[in-house]
């Protein structure tokens, strides 16, 4: 897995301008596409998955992007049906549940974006993201965000749409989630009699009988450990009866769960509608956060009433999950709670020098003689009125040493400044830009010793002589 940094350099060297997922960028850009330029969906996924820089056609094959369809699904485009005819109306749910990164919400704004420029207006676009009031860093979500990413807001999102779809109709639907692992047991239907602390029997895990552990396997364990930040938990099902409905919260705070002997704190209810065919409100989700030293491979898991006895309302469990939480393998720089990853300037620099290096060949031949053999100390004053040093070392015209910090027994001095250095960098042609700079005297050096200023002293008639030769060609036209 690359550090943060390495992260930092690679997000850049593939082209992304901002933290963002690299498929939904890939999908996002290619659903903008309109008029004759408009692909199918096959044509989408397909060139999604090639351009995706971590995907199979790319240089790590990170991610396993995968598409399928029925019918004739692969002939569907924005806004046509499968046979080209444009379809009366159309609608939009974009999902983003644990919205906690500006990557996910820069892949939200790239599919609300290309969806717009299709021609939805935000009367089709119906938007669940994160707590649906504000993003991680602590802003307002964009006006366009109607809801939070919950189950409940998007069940009732669905119902709202399907009041309004026809034959004629087209629902757009993308979901943009942390995923995670489960062990989880649906129709446990564990009745609840009494306020006294006892276990949860799993329904099929045991390995012995008349054992009474959660067992997980050291695979789960694994995944659990890859992200510091990882928040592992567990969940039971509570049957919403009229009597549980009813109480509710009063209800909740009283159930505690109990792993491996440590209580844990209930963190979150929420309610669970259409968790089987009917339309209504099935159960409520209680959700206990639980350290992850807790988790073995066979975990004894109690239920207790903290209230008083005679408060206790009976009360069925009807499922429990152990999950291991949002697993992210890969952080973006530029998340607002990591600054500190954003690539400096010589960062961007030092990941320039293979590139430098690749394309010599297409160099001006005076760089040979500039930089052939040498020990560069380049100053560049930053923005920031300090100055940055970086000691460049140079064989046949080729970079074999770049370092940051001064350099002892320089050849060549360089001076330049920080804007230079980044209008040359996000120049298409780098080393075009290079010369330019050279020319206009944007770049300026100096031999070290008596030959070396001669040599230098060389290179700038050279570079006067293309200098004029420049300003005759503007004159002549």
């Amino acid at each position: 897995m690359d550090t943060p940094l390495q992260a930092g350099r690679r997000w850049q060297k593939e082209g992304l301008k901002k933290p963002e997922g690299y498929y939904p960028k890939e999908v996002g850009e290619e659903l903008a596409r309109t008029g004759k330029d408009a692909p199918t969906m096959r044509e989408i996924a397909r060139r999604a998955e090639q351009q995706d820089p971590r995907g199979p056609y790319g240089l790590d094959s990170k991610e396993t992007p995968q598409y399928t369809s029925i019918g004739k699904g692969d002939s569907i485009k924005i806004g046509k049906k499968a046979d080209g005819s444009d379809v009366a109306s159309r609608h939009a749910i974009l999902f983003a549940g644990n919205a906690n990164r500006r990557r996910h919400w820069n892949n939200l704004q790239r599919m609300y974006d290309a969806l717009k420029k299709q021609g939805f207006t935000d009367g089709d676009i119906i938007a669940l993201a994160g707590n649906g009031k504000t993003m991680p860093n602590g802003t307002n979500v964009p006006s366009y965000v109607d809801g939070p990413g919950t189950k409940k807001a998007l069940y009732e999102a669905i119902v709202n749409v399907s009041k309004k779809m026809n034959k004629n109709e087209q629902l757009v639907f993308w979901v943009s989630d942390h995923g995670n692992r489960e062990r989880i047991e649906n129709s446990l239907i564990k009745s609840i009699l009494d306020p006294v602390r006892q276990p949860v029997p799993p329904k099929r895990t045991a390995k012995r009988p008349g054992q009474i552990s959660w067992d997980l396997d050291e695979e789960f364990l694994k995944v659990v450990k890859l992200d510091p930040n990882n928040q592992p938990y567990v969940s039971i099902l509570v049957e919403a009866t009229p009597e549980v409905a009813e109480y509710g919260e009063k209800m909740f705070r009283n159930i505690v769960l109990y792993m491996n002997g440590q209580m844990l704190e209930l963190t979150m209810v929420e309610p669970i509608i259409a968790y089987d065919d009917e339309p209504d409100l099935d159960a409520f989700e209680l959700v206990y956060y639980v350290d992850e030293g807790l988790l073995t491979q066979e975990n004894l898991i109690e239920v207790a009433w903290l209230g008083e006895p005679e408060e206790f309302i009976k009360y069925s469990i009807t499922g429990l999950m152990i999950s291991t939480g949002g697993v992210n393998e890969f952080e973006y720089p530029g998340d607002e709670d990591a600054p500190r990853y954003e690539p400096t300037l010589f960062d961007r620099l030092r990941d320039y020098v293979d590139v430098y290096n690749e394309n010599l060949g297409e160099m001006p031949g005076f760089i040979g003689m500039l930089a052939g053999n040498e020990r560069i100390a380049l100053e560049i004053a930053l923005d920031n009125s300090s100055v940055l040093n970086i000691g460049v070392v140079t064989s046949e015209g080729r970079i074999t040493e770049f370092s940051e910090g001064k350099l002892e027994d320089p050849t060549l001095r360089v001076w330049t400044d920080e804007s230079t250095v980044n209008a040359i960098l996000d120049s298409d042609d780098p080393a075009g830009s290079a010369f330019y700079a050279l020319k206009r005297g944007y770049i300026r050096y100096s031999g070290v010793g008596t030959i070396k200023k001669l040599r230098v002293a060389g290179v700038k008639v050279i570079i006067r002589i293309y200098r004029i030769a420049e300003v005759m060609g503007d004159i002549v036209g």
